[in-house]
């Protein structure tokens, strides 16, 4: 549904207004989860304006507020020209967007006492107002109610008759239009198109098989379809219902209203549809809501369509068109009230009210024995409540209850109270569950689920079966869980035997969720875990005797930051027979009970990605995949070398076009990996994923040898603004030494899977930067979550806990611990995860140690370094930060663009020797004669480079190969400071010769003695030639100038007959953690004495490098240790309270942002050095309002340091050549109404901590571009 459009509506009269006819608020939502989403694929909350004017109002000037004190909150922009009755929505999502959608920069409150208003454009006048409007629910909107008969008509059936003309040449475009003569067409009725195989053939209209005149033809045909209507004033909606294969673009009276899978451009007499629509969605109705064309309708039209196949010889078409209207008599406005079916952008009916009241029970739900009696009751006295024991939905012909209901049996106990003037309320359920005598005196020291079945229930759509779920846990004051007592939690739901191989198995895992009075999900929070409606009982106990592993897994996969489903061990009964519940009979054992990997923000967070979503940037992200068995009935999507399967959104929900661009994505990621530079840290494969998740992904499933790894139950996911992560991690029964044995070795590099060699990652680990990365991490979580103590710990804890229970499940059970009972069980897997570990420390070179810790130490201290070095291996340090791995084998952290595509240039086409002074470094060079413009030169003879050309120089290139390019840029001293690596990044066809500043820094396919009449030696086929291909210029870093430099290029053409000319330039500069060329890196020869204050880096390096993973020897790829990293201050304090200040925010910018930058991209926050003496920043940090922590930084007195949201877009405003030091980038965004503020010490204690706003006390002219400037006084 596209909410970005007036929706022309009856004129409605709305008496209560001051202001006849001026525009309303008609309807709002404050509580918004599934009425309407926006363009992010958020459920934004929204509002409503209506014109109920005669006449067309601009509302560009008016404004919306939700505070009584700012009139002028947001600014509608303008144009936003509603007609008479058309409404607009405007999402109050607080993301302040004035371009295409419309969102406000406030959002709604819910609770009593809410205000909302719309202001006229003299920023005073109110022109309407919710003033202390009520609380707000859930999906309820709230406004005017619209009176009036609403009726439903529908305008062009099927089967309708129209003309159709395949068109054999081009007839223009009148053919859209009422009075065109279409005498000579063919009359058929509706549908049009034809089957070749079968699917279609039963939706074909009178003569409308066209296959005779299209297939191998055309893939167009045009189709015109009149109809009328008799009372246009009184419609207030109109839609365009279609079913088609592949695409179409429909006209109203000569007016496009709508398209699907349009062709790029203009349409043409014979074009093909921009996608394919598939023959499953084909034959069902996809709806477009058309009702701002209404303008457009007289008392007779023309609906004309361009149906557009996909090829001329695809074997089906189809266009089945259906057109309805609403209509609306004696129409008005009337009070406010609430809605449970919400409008936007249609009529709002009448005041449907709230539900009536909840039930309360006297009794809770519980198990029990003998019989209970339950009294029901509800706040108003002239409620009724109706039940039911028998699981049905309670209504109005249900029993009414007068007197407390006996409960004899189990019975699950529904109530409902019904109110005049009032919806039906909610359904209220208890479950009452008799115990037999062995079930009465159960009890456990763990929680216990019950699944009983009562006396049945319905199947939900996707094959779940009915079960009731009720939740018992240890009580607080025994720490025991009995049956003979209420439940913590109880809810209808359904649930099916899950797995694949596993669902064979004797003692069987449930998938399970629980449902609202529809049978539809409904979220529920057990055993204090976040909520949602899908859960699993998973019962894994065939190979995993220890009844741990997942659960231990991904317990150690959330303390390393990355989520994994939280879990917690029960006892479960189920029973599915009837009759009393029993521990003989219905007892089944221990169960992990555990999330399900689902989209939450509680879970994988990844964006909603509804149907309506087709476009970036909300196209983007939102998507979850898996590597393994298909769900059944699906087919997977081929992308990346393999099939892979839907899991966010299910395959039904996807859209082609969301399909599309994820299998795109997925391709170009696949791609980088495959391409020469794909380890280049821009343009290779770190353009798509997320090394740092594949990292730990691989480092967990390596760590316990899972034999299903990567290759099985592996999960990743795509966020809108990041990058493809790997997991969460699923499924470890197969790991650790279970039963299935392919697990069993600990000193092995592979298991079940070769973890190193597999697609994707077989390319990552034969990048250097790749295995060092995954070194350091796997060291780095040595030192915590991977050390054997807290290993171990999490073993021992959860053995604790299955302690009792465990004795009980293998009674039930057959399959049974092994060596010796179940503490032999447990100690052989922490026996085996110690092993494991120890081997793995042995397949890197060692890591060093110090002597001392950090901390601050007076100047002449001697630090000492050690590590049990093996043969041929040495120490090597740096004091500076920087890393003493040589830059050949580093790994850039951060890259500035010193120029780009949109530098100005100079470009000359040389006649004759100038000599060598155009190449620079004896500026100045008079090159005003020189032809300028912007980088891209070259031409194009037939098609390809246009995109990339922005000076042509065809004509001068006439009997030449070789062009001379000059690029001035600037460069800031502080950045020359900071940066140690360089990158030219080129488009050439056919070579090239660079030169900074007059120093020879990169060529490729130029001949060995150059001049002014020189040729590429090669052509570079016009593919390579449009992708930058980068050169590693680093080793010229030193050509680099503070100010102004020049990047001379001589541009090379294979010869002078060539059809085409290219060469463009870009130059990447910055940090990187490989410490340069090698130049600072120390060998370690005995105590290091500090003079002044040292960061300490410092790894082990082995000269004879690594050996393959099959080996069991060190890996291939790096022979350096992870590194130590100390900080050492000497005369320096670390960060403080009486030493650093916030100085001043941006938290509101100026609008400078555009298609690719929003506004927010150009706040920052400045930090002063308010003492005498330099301060250490390092390790402190951000901890509300943003996310950061400073890198290691010395900050001298009276020095400023900025953290910036997005460093490009700070360039952008302030430059490069400040003298501003930049820390980085900070997560998340400043809020510009304001927010808390916290900056802490590296030792977390705080530093500030204060509430910004935008109100009094606070400067009233902050935001809209202004900063908040600290100005004395106490900093918090």
């Amino acid at each position: 549904m596209n909410l970005l459009q007036t929706h022309c509506a009856c004129a409605l009269l709305l008496s209560s207004l001051t202001l006849t006819g001026a525009p309303v608020i008609s309807e709002f939502m404050a509580d918004n989860n599934s009425a309407i989403y926006d363009e992010d694929g958020d459920s934004s909350d929204w509002i409503e304006l209506f014109n109920p004017g005669p006449n067309a109002v601009d509302l560009g000037g008016y404004f919306l507020t939700s505070d009584p004190a700012e009139r002028t909150e947001w600014e509608i922009p303008g144009p936003a020209v509603l007609p008479s009755g058309g409404t607009l929505i405007i999402f109050a999502s607080n993301k302040d967007r004035n371009v295409g959608e419309l969102h406000t920069n406030f959002r709604l409150g819910r609770a009593a006492g809410g205000y909302l208003a719309l202001v006229d454009p003299d920023g005073q006048t109110i022109i309407q107002e919710y003033d202390n409007y009520p609380e707000q629910f859930e999906d309820f909107s709230y406004g005017l109610a619209q009176t009036g008969a609403t009726t439903t008509e529908i305008l062009v059936p099927e089967n309708s008759t129209c003309t159709v003309l395949v068109p054999t040449s081009d007839i223009g475009n009148t053919w859209r239009n009422f009075n065109f003569d279409d005498t000579d067409w063919a009359n058929a009725t509706t549908g049009i198109g034809y089957e070749r195989s079968g699917g279609y053939e039963n939706l074909f209209g009178s003569e409308g098989d066209v296959e005779s005149q299209t297939y191998d033809t055309n893939a167009t045909v045009y189709i015109r379809i009149p109809f009328s209507v008799a009372d246009r004033e009184s419609l207030t909606r109109l839609n365009l219902r279609m079913k088609y294969d592949d695409g179409f673009i429909a006209y109203l009276n000569g007016t496009e209203v709508a398209s699907a899978n349009a062709p790029a451009g203009a349409p043409a007499w014979n074009s093909n549809a921009g996608d394919d629509h598939s023959d499953s969605l084909a034959v069902t109705f996809e709806d477009t809501d058309i009702t701002q064309h209404t303008e457009l309708l007289q008392n007779n039209n023309i609906l004309a369509i361009h149906l557009l196949n996909r090829s001329t010889t695809s074997s089906d078409l189809l266009c089945l068109p259906r057109l309805d209207a609403e209509f609306v008599s004696d129409p008005g406005l009337g009070e406010v009230g609430y809605f449970q079916q919400s409008s936007p952008g249609g009529a709002n009916g009448t005041d449907q009210g709230l539900p009536a009241g909840p039930v309360s029970f006297s009794v809770p739900g519980r198990g029990f024995v003998g019989s209970l009696s339950v009294a029901l009751s509800t706040e108003s006295p002239s409620a009724q409540i109706r039940y039911t024991t028998n699981g049905d939905v309670p209504s109005t012909s249900s029993s009414l209850y007068t007197s407390p209901i006996s409960i004899t049996s189990s019975s699950l106990l529904r109530a409902r109270s019904f109110e005049a003037g009032r919806a039906p309320g909610r359904v209220d359920e208890r479950g009452y569950i008799e115990l037999s005598n062995d079930a009465q005196s159960f009890s456990s020291d763990i929680p216990v689920i019950v699944m009983e079945r009562f006396s049945g229930g319905p199947a939900a759509s996707n094959g779940k079966s009915f079960t009731f779920f009720a939740f018992f846990e240890p009580s607080r004051r025994t720490g025991r869980t009995t049956l003979n007592g209420p439940y913590s939690l109880g809810t209808r739901g359904g649930w099916k035997t899950r797995g694949s191989s596993s669902s064979g198995f004797p003692k069987k895992a449930y998938s399970i969720e629980a449902w609202n009075e529809l049978n539809r999900n409904k979220d529920i929070a057990p055993f204090g875990l976040p909520e949602e409606s899908d859960w699993i009982l998973n019962a894994r106990s065939r190979f995993d005797r220890s009844l741990m592993r997942n659960a231990f897994i991904y317990e150690l996969s959330n303390q390393i930051g990355r989520y994994a489903v939280r879990t917690r061990f029960v006892e479960l009964f189920k029973n599915d027979n009837g009759g009393n519940l029993s521990y003989s009979g219905d007892y089944d054992g221990v169960y992990t009970f555990m999330e399900k990997i689902s989209r939450d923000r509680d879970r994988v967070p990844v964006e909603r990605l509804p149907t309506s979503v087709n476009r970036g940037p909300g196209i983007e992200g939102g998507y979850m995949l898996k590597i393994d068995r298909l769900d059944p009935g699906d087919s997977g999507i081929s992308a990346g070398g393999r099939t892979l399967g839907w899991v966010y959104p299910k395959e039904d929900d996807a859209t082609n076009t969301q399909s599309s661009w994820i299998r795109d994505y997925i391709n170009s990621m696949n791609d980088s990996l495959n391409a020469p530079n794909y380890a280049d840290p821009v343009n290779g494969y770190a353009r798509y994923l997320d090394a740092d998740s594949w990292v730990d992904h691989h480092l967990l499933n390596v760590l316990t040898l899972n034999a299903d790894a990567l290759r099985l139950s592996t999960y990743f996911f795509k966020t809108r603004e990041g990058k493809v992560e790997f997991g969460p991690i699923w499924d470890f029964d197969r790991s650790m030494e279970s039963t299935d044995s392919r697990d069993d070795n600990p000193s092995t590099w592979a298991g079940g899977t070769n973890y190193f060699t597999y697609p994707w990652w077989n390319r990552l680990f034969t990048d250097e930067n790749f295995w060092q990365r995954y070194i350091d991490r796997y060291f780095e979580l040595r030192d915590g979550a991977f050390s054997t103590a807290n290993v171990h710990a999490i073993i021992d804890q959860m053995a604790q806990t299955l302690n009792e229970s465990q004795a009980r499940n293998f009674r039930r059970w057959s399959d049974q611990p092994r060596f010796g009972g179940y503490q032999g069980e447990v100690n052989h897997l922490k026996s085996w995860l110690a092993t494991r570990l120890s081997w793995m420390d042995g397949q890197f070179a060692p890591r060093p140690a110090a002597n001392r810790a950090a901390g601050t130490y007076p100047a002449g201290t001697t630090v000492s370094l050690n590590a049990s070095l093996r043969a041929g291996q040495k120490i090597y340090y740096t004091l500076n930060g920087r890393d003493p791995r040589p830059q050949s084998e580093g790994d850039t952290l951060e890259g500035s663009t010193l120029f780009g595509t949109s530098q100005p240039v100079r470009v000359l086409a040389p006649a004759g020797n100038i000599g060598s002074s155009w190449q620079g470094g004896n500026e100045p060079f008079d090159d005003s004669s020189w032809r300028s413009g912007t980088n891209g030169v070259g031409y194009e003879r037939s098609s390809g480079y246009e995109p990339y050309i922005n000076i042509d120089v065809d004509d001068a290139m006439a009997n030449r190969t070789s062009c001379y390019i000059r690029i001035p840029f600037n460069v800031a001293a502080a950045d020359l400071d900071n940066w140690n690596f360089m990158t030219l990044q080129m488009r050439y066809d056919d070579g090239f010769v660079a030169y900074l500043n007059g120093t020879r820094i990169a060529s490729a396919n130029a001949p060995a003695s150059l001049n002014y009449l020189s040729a590429a030696t090669q052509t570079n086929d016009d593919g390579s030639a449009t992708t930058f291909e980068s050169f590693n210029v680093s080793t010229f870093f030193g050509s680099l100038r503070a100010g102004q430099n020049i990047l001379a290029i001589q541009a090379l053409n294979e010869s002078t007959g060539s059809s085409d000319f290219l060469n463009q330039a870009q130059l990447v500069a910055g940090f990187d953690e490989g410490g340069g060329d090698g130049v600072g890196g120390i060998e370690y020869t005995g105590p290091i004495t500090l003079s002044s204050t040292s960061r300490l880096v410092a790894r082990v390096y082995d000269p004879s490098g690594g050996n393959s993973t099959s080996s069991g020897q060190t890996p291939v790829g790096t022979g350096w240790s992870a590194p130590l990293e100390v900080e050492y201050l000497i005369n320096e304090v670390p960060a403080g309270p009486s030493n650093l200040v916030i100085s001043e925010i941006m938290h509101d910018p100026y609008e400078l942002g555009d298609d690719t930058t929003e506004n927010g991209a150009f706040e920052w926050i400045e930090l002063l050095n308010t003492s005498g003496g330099p301060v250490a920043l390092t390790g402190a940090s951000f901890r509300e309002g943003i996310d950061f922590v400073f890198p290691g930084l010395t900050l001298n007195p009276g020095k400023r340091v900025v953290v910036v949201r997005d460093l490009a877009a700070f360039r952008r405003v302030y430059g490069t050549g400040r003298d501003v030091l930049v820390a980085g980038e900070f997560d998340l965004a400043l809020e510009n109404q304001g927010e808390e503020l916290t900056l802490q010490s590296r030792n977390g204690t705080t530093i500030q901590s204060f509430i910004y706003d935008d109100e009094s006390p606070w400067p009233r002219e902050a935001g809209n571009g202004y900063s908040l400037v600290y100005d004395g006084g106490d900093p918090s």
